[in-house]
């Protein structure tokens, strides 16, 4: 309904028409003698007739209708006041497509007005129009007064979207427009590193390395060293990297700067699974800096990889009683839990996780432990009233509802969960690319290769769609050649992304070339703890004849996805030969 908006043409409409009873119309027609009178008088592109339509429509739920007629409204009107009011309506229907036309309708009547630019932009990236958003992006931040801290506000935003690689393509036309400004090459550095992007993230953050580099507002890029740093980690040069961070900490010449650095030092430390230093490096660091709170959070998690779960609860247990702090420990705490296949405690620690940053990740995690014990049904009903309730999150609950019906075996609710989210985001990279891989785990691999094929028409470069697609082909045995150059496309746009060179390694596995294989799963294995990845290598080790090895393997995985199903059935098969 048109809750949202609050002006006067409206207000006359519920006395001339008496809107408050046509919460039962489902048309027009359905309207009182009286009121079909008064309508009569309107005609179709009134924008009272829009209104009214729209009114009745999402009364019935028919919000696709509702958005449409309240676009003719929009885009009929110069009243600024109005068209905003729409556009944030129409939004909250969730049709992208109407809400751009009339963000563009708005940038036209007043180009000057920098937040119209922004949800323009907002949602251009959405649909994935990486020139356009980049376009008013750059709209946006020229009408800002100060352009060094509008960079901030950008990195808060496009790190959250739930596209990273969109958010990053677009990031990288951004900042070509603004000459490589160092806020926008600060941003492209962080963003290109959320998507992989390391070589990209490693030239746009080089110049916060150069020492006799001038910077206004220098403390707006106070951890770009370090996230140069990391993106050269990624890359595979971590001697070096640790070498140089080492150094780095010995030029500290604050204690504020000292106890920051060091702490970012021990997180490198803890990467290249170097725990006993990294501990060693964050105990030091709460000698001099008791209430440096993020290192004790720091050295729960690192005793939480461990295994170390008494003292990763210690560690959480501290930072309760802080306000800032409460809901990660909860969260964290339920982590702890959850690793010690204490599910009803974990399960009330995620379910006290109300607010911040963690409430979708405690959410998801409570639905997957549902699903865990055999109440699907029941998570499926808490991530939908989630949808409902969190209506920017919508997309993300869905896919990880039909995730769960999928991991459940039930293809049927995955489907219409599929179903579903397909009326309102269809046209959505992000959902086009999950429902592929869904249905890929369906073994409906005919479905899943057309959509990976469309989607690579669309965008012939995207390494996650190359791969996906490349992969597939092979795993079904399907033209083995092609897949092989569709792969090492992906691994020439990210050499480092871990399921890229799993797929290298599957691909030439399947073409018999074993020595290569075992090369590329074993780096893979290697850079990140993967149920599927470790089956990969554990088979293509068993095929070789080195079943020693490849029951080493999968015994390691298993104890940490006891219930992975694509581990359990690779193993199931090869020991029954």
């Amino acid at each position: 309904m048109l809750r949202h908006i609050n002006h006067s043409f409206l207000l006359s409409l519920i006395v001339i028409f008496g809107l408050a009873g046509l919460a039962g119309c489902a048309s027009l027609g359905d309207l009182s003698d009286s009121a079909k009178s008064s309508t009569a008088k309107l005609r179709p592109n009134d924008p009272v007739f829009q209104a009214l339509k729209a009114e009745i429509a999402s009364t019935r739920g028919m919000n696709a209708e509702a958005s449409r007629s309240l676009t003719e409204v929009a885009i009929g009107s110069d009243d600024l006041q109005l068209i905003a009011e729409l556009l944030q309506t129409i939004i909250w229907y969730g049709t992208q497509d109407d809400a751009l036309t009339v963000a563009k309708h708005w940038t036209r009547q007043s180009p000057a007005e920098a937040q119209a630019w922004w949800q323009r932009a907002d949602l251009e990236l959405a649909l994935n129009h990486y020139q356009a958003a980049a376009d008013s992006y750059h709209q946006w931040v020229r009408l800002q007064p100060d352009q060094a801290l509008v960079w901030p506000v950008l990195v808060a935003t496009l790190s959250t979207h739930d596209e990273p690689y969109a958010s990053y393509r677009v990031t990288r036309l951004l900042a070509g427009k603004t000459r490589n400004h160092p806020g926008a090459r600060f941003t492209l550095g962080l963003l290109a590193l959320q998507a992989d992007a390391y070589q990209d993230a490693e030239q746009a953050l080089e110049i916060f390395a150069d020492p006799g580099a001038t910077l206004e507002h220098p403390e707006v890029y106070a951890n770009a060293y370090w996230l140069w740093l990391q993106s050269r980690f990624a890359q595979g040069q971590q001697d070096q990297v640790l070498i140089e961070a080492a150094d780095k900490l010995a030029t500290a010449t604050s204690h504020e700067q000292k106890t920051v650095w060091r702490h970012e030092y021990a997180l490198l430390l803890a990467r290249a699974d170097r725990f006993a230093e990294a501990q060693l490096e964050l105990e030091l660091l709460l000698e001099d800096a008791p209430q440096y709170y993020s290192a004790i959070r720091s050295l729960g998690v690192i005793a939480l990889e461990r295994g170390r779960y008494d003292q990763a609860k210690g560690y959480f247990q501290s930072l309760f009683g802080l306000e800032d702090y409460r809901q990660d420990a909860t969260f964290l705490l339920g982590q702890v839990a959850d690793a010690q296949n204490e599910t009803d405690q974990a399960l009330r620690y995620f379910l006290n996780v109300t607010e911040g940053k963690r409430v979708m990740d405690a959410q998801h995690q409570t639905a997957a432990m549902l699903a865990k014990r055999g109440e699907l049904e029941e998570a499926i009903e808490m991530l939908l009233r989630l949808a409902d309730r969190y209506p920017d999150q919508r997309l993300q609950l869905l896919l990880v509802g039909a995730q769960l019906a999928v991991d459940d075996g039930d293809e049927a609710l995955a489907l219409t969960i599929l179903e579903q989210a397909e009326f309102q985001f269809g046209t959505r990279r992000r959902f086009q690319f999950s429902k592929a891989l869904m249905l890929d785990e369906l073994e409906n691999a005919d479905r899943s290769i057309e959509l990976f094929e469309q989607l690579l028409v669309q965008y012939p470069n995207d390494p996650h769609i190359l791969n996906g697609l490349g992969f597939t082909l092979t795993d079904y045995n399907r033209s083995h050649r092609r897949a092989k150059r569709l792969i090492e496309r992906a691994y020439q746009l990210r050499p480092n992304n871990p399921a890229v060179i799993d797929s290298m390694g599957w691909v030439y596995y399947r073409l018999g070339d074993y020595d290569r294989a075992i090369s590329y799963l074993k780096k893979a294995h290697e850079m990140t703890n993967d149920p599927e990845i470790a089956a990969h290598y554990g088979e293509v080790l068993w095929v070789r004849g080195d079943s020693e090895s490849a029951q080493a393997v999968w015994e390691q995985a298993t104890k940490t996805f006891p219930d992975s199903s694509a581990l359990q059935s690779t193993i199931n098969r090869w020991r029954a030969q």
